[in-house]
């Protein structure tokens, strides 16, 4: 059971200084949380293949506190046609959190009454508890200057501190810069372009996102551990203490510069109107986690290492207009961007996926399958398998290297894995369709993807990987006949066969492991949402006192183009379905 409640708090004090030109804002903001959790599982719960035999109980109780101050100064002045205003301001961030745990064995269970710590044996109590804290600091200031609307110029400075850092202190400047090219006098005697400006800005941001709070410290757990006695017979519980996780001393802020220049552009009266937008962004000191050598110890600890460099570009356009009684508007939008790793002094592997110099950020990684085992013949002319139970009806894989760079005749995850290709996805859209005619409106929301490779999730098409799941029904074609090979097949059913065979060992060790047989085109078109909606003439209801009454039906999810497996939701990928929702409702305003 689960008890707690939260309470946030937001405050703030705005004075006039100089009327219309200086001013003073200071605001407060507090969410606080408080939590009582609460685990009994009864003597004679069994999960799993693994039971117990007495009843446990367990108890946490926590609390935490987030506060943010901020302070804020601002000056706006205008001289002739000169617009400028300068903006300071200060952040003090702190969060604070701490629990506390108890757990014991033999509970009775007569009732709630009697489901408290107290009420257990002696014997194997355990009690933790723990805190955590964090503060920010950072101050910042904005310049703006605006000449006749035309010449536009923002500055930017932040410093940001945290105790996240032993090298505490980030430094992030930036600039931006437009023109607004229609206010200009040799566009005034042209009717094509009503609007067009061009832009550009550089500049820098910080991320101080880490698992831990302190990871340059080396921070020590203590607790507890049996040890026998000094005759070699009693055994009790001593106190232990060892280093948590490896510190990194010189660990600092991730910074990104961003370089960018685009240009919104309109026609016809605004009823077109066009934007576009590239920018270059280089990833610094990235924070990630690298892998050490086991026999220290540790886990992969978070450091600074390797640079990102990312080319993106976007792009919009929409067109509206009015015929009459008749509206109507289109809008599209597409964006696409790849990000490429700088050096990394070596490689970071993340389970299925790479971080490595040269490739896109977390690139596939694993085997090269040459498809299903059909016969012997085929196993025995291919390498030596990852496991020896591999036979026909089961995945192979290609031999890419072995020890001295040379195919070695056996597949292992040392020499044999390899970069399957990019899971980023690419030009992104997304778009809408406007209809209106008097009271009756009907508009359509749809977005994409162009291009993308993504993989098909083991529990996805793997059958009976749990005891209490049934196979996927992508196992049967529609006729119901098997999509898997089978002995009781024939060699043509296997040979179009998609999926493997049915065996628990080989599925387990080696036909579900990554490889480019699992990845699938991830490409689709989708319709978010159709709604139409009539709304009735204001007139005719002012008898009855009704301001405002409009009938709508909407649709949401009603359609999806795409290679991916039936069902299953392509734009969250493996972890859920898509739901058509149908919605018939009235609003009505008094």
């Amino acid at each position: 059971s689960d008890k707690g409640f939260k309470e946030v708090l937001s405050a703030y004090a705005e004075f006039s200084i100089l009327p219309s030109k200086l001013s003073f804002k200071i605001s407060y903001n507090l969410d606080y949380s408080q939590w009582d959790q609460q685990n009994y599982t009864p003597e004679s719960y069994v999960g799993g293949s693994q039971g117990t035999s007495v009843s446990v109980l367990s108890k946490t109780f926590g609390s935490g506190v987030n506060q943010i101050l901020d302070n804020v100064l601002t000056y706006t002045d205008r001289k002739g046609r000169n617009d400028f205003s300068v903006m300071l301001g200060q952040s003090t961030r702190s969060q604070f959190s701490s629990w506390l745990n108890g757990r014991v064995n033999s509970v009775p269970d007569f009732d709630d009454q009697s489901k408290y710590l107290v009420n257990g044996s002696y014997k194997n109590q355990t009690a933790t508890d723990g805190a955590s804290r964090y503060n920010g600091l950072s101050f910042f200031a904005r310049g703006t200057y605006n000449y006749d609307g035309r010449y536009l110029a923002t500055l930017t400075f932040r410093a940001d501190g945290s105790s996240k850092y032993q090298q505490k202190w980030g430094f992030f400047p930036s600039i931006g810069l437009g023109w607004n090219i229609s206010d200009e006098a040799f566009m005034k005697n042209q009717n094509v372009v009503d609007y067009l400006k061009l832009r550009a800005s550089v500049g820098t941001l910080g991320n101080e996102r880490l698992g831990g709070y302190y990871p340059y410290q080396a921070s020590i757990s203590f607790s507890n551990a049996l040890f026998y006695g000094p005759d070699g017979s009693a055994v009790s519980p001593q106190l232990t203490a060892a280093q948590v996780a490896l510190a990194v001393q010189d660990i600092t802020w991730e910074t990104t510069w961003t370089y960018d220049i685009g240009l919104d552009i309109n026609f016809f009266r605004d009823r077109l109107s066009l934007s576009a937008d590239y920018y270059y962004k280089q990833t610094r000191n990235m924070l990630l986690s690298v892998e050490i050598p086991e026999f220290t110890g540790y886990g992969s600890p978070t450091k600074n290492v390797g640079t990102m460099y990312t080319n993106g570009w976007e792009a919009k356009i929409d067109w509206h207009d009015r015929k009459g009684d008749f509206t109507y508007g289109i809008g599209f939008n597409v964006s696409d961007a790849r990000s490429v790793m700088g050096d990394l002094g070596g490689k970071i592997v993340f389970g299925d996926q790479i971080i490595k110099e040269g490739e896109e950020y977390y690139a596939f990684y694993g085997y090269r399958c040459n498809g299903i085992i059909q016969n012997e013949e085929q196993l025995i002319n291919g390498a030596e398998q990852l496991i020896a139970t591999v036979g026909p009806g089961d995945l192979q894989y290609q031999d890419l290297g072995g020890p001295d760079g040379t195919p070695d005749g056996k597949i292992s995850a040392d020499y044999d894995k390899t970069i399957l290709g990019s899971s980023q996805p690419h030009f992104i859209f997304g778009g809408y369709l406007n209809f209106g005619w008097k009271g009756l409106n009907l508009g359509i929301l749809f977005n994409g993807v162009g291009k993308q490779t993504v993989r098909l999730a083991e529990y996805m098409v793997r059958p009976f990987a749990a005891q209490w799941l049934s196979a996927p029904a992508v196992l049967l074609n529609k006729d119901g006949s098997r999509n898997y090979w089978s002995v009781y097949n024939s060699d043509e059913v296997n040979a179009k066969a998609e999926y493997p065979r049915l065996s628990y060992t080989t599925a387990e060790k080696n036909n579900y492991q990554m490889s480019d047989y699992w990845l699938v085109n991830g490409a689709y078109f989708r319709v978010k949402n159709i709604n139409l909606s009539y709304t009735l003439p204001s007139e005719p209801l002012k008898k009855a006192h009704i301001k405002g009454l409009k009938f709508y039906f909407n649709i949401d999810d009603p359609f999806c183009f795409d290679n991916y497996l039936k069902g299953w939701d392509p734009e969250q990928t493996t972890n859920s379905y898509i739901a058509r929702t149908f919605t018939l409702g009235v609003d009505i305003k008094f």
